[in-house]
């Protein structure tokens, strides 16, 4: 199903995934269990979760500018994504929280971000995004029309792939 996904661009929920999954292998399973099952799981996992070094502090100070902020992540379960910027007190931030399982899109499709720019009433000339991981962050972007910023860390350090700008650190 992740593969089908990232091949395709179009995104299934965890409770899709789940649900599948048990047909699949010929178990009945309840639309309401599988769900609950699905957001204990994904709820286990926010004692683990933390903020990048210098997010909190970036973030108010683009903010200060009166820029408008979003997130677009490809995650399979929206509200996960949703608690975590909560729990780390970063959701305040953003103007949207769009997730590939809830839009049905994945990057780098360009569509996830086009989608996105315009809830928003912003030109995609005029827009920056910021990403982690250049597959589909920058790709993205540049196909989208946006300026791309690589946040390139260590771990990541192939200087042969293209983006408009590259950082080290959100500070």
């Amino acid at each position: 199903m992740h593969r089908r996904a990232r091949e395709t661009g179009i995104e299934i929920s965890a409770h899709e995934a789940v649900a599948q999954a048990a047909r699949s292998l010929g178990l009945p399973l309840a639309a309401d269990a599988a769900n609950a099952v699905v957001d204990e799981l994904f709820g286990a996992c926010l004692p683990d979760v933390r903020p990048l070094d210098g997010a909190a502090q970036t973030l108010a100070a683009l903010t200060a500018r009166s820029l408008t902020l979003a997130v677009i992540s490809n995650a399979r379960h929206g509200p996960f994504v949703r608690w975590a910027l909560e729990k780390i007190d970063l959701a305040r931030y953003f103007s949207a929280i769009v997730v590939s399982a809830d839009v049905r899109l994945r990057k780098p499709r360009p569509e996830i971000f086009w989608n996105t720019l315009r809830a928003l009433s912003i030109a995609p000339g005029d827009a920056a995004y910021v990403g982690d991981y250049h597959p589909y962050d920058m790709v993205g972007a540049q196909n989208a029309g946006m300026t791309s910023i690589w946040l390139r860390t260590p771990d990541k350090p192939a200087t042969d792939l293209r983006a408009d700008a590259v950082i080290g650190s959100l500070s």
